[in-house]
């Protein structure tokens, strides 16, 4: 399971740039990389493996992606399915409302 996590997050890091191209919404983009994030850490997937995987330079994916990742981890992980899943839509729903927050600041 925990490589199937890894290889979702790296899939996710190759395919950003490809999803910047077509300028869809930061915020959704945002969402659905801390849910990968948060999943991969309640699913017990070790921090450094996260970084290796998804922080390959000072870009601004890489940056985005160590700020996920470090959030993440601040958090607590749970053993119950109910918990885990409860942390992950928390999490999204603290990045999103983040990232809308910023970006209403900017416009």
């Amino acid at each position: 399971m925990k490589h199937y996590l890894a290889f979702g997050l790296l899939s996710a890091c190759v395919a950003m740039p490809l999803f910047a191209a077509e300028k869809p919404d930061e915020c959704e983009q945002m969402d659905g990389m801390a849910e990968t994030v948060m999943h991969a850490r309640q699913s017990g997937v070790p921090m450094a493996k996260l970084y290796k995987i998804a922080v390959k330079d000072d870009g601004y994916v890489s940056r985005i992606y160590k700020m996920l990742i470090d959030g993440a981890y601040k958090e607590n992980r749970f053993s119950s399915p109910e918990y885990q899943a409860k942390a992950v839509t928390d999490y999204r729903n603290i990045i999103f409302q983040a990232c809308v927050s910023n970006r209403d600041k900017k416009t």
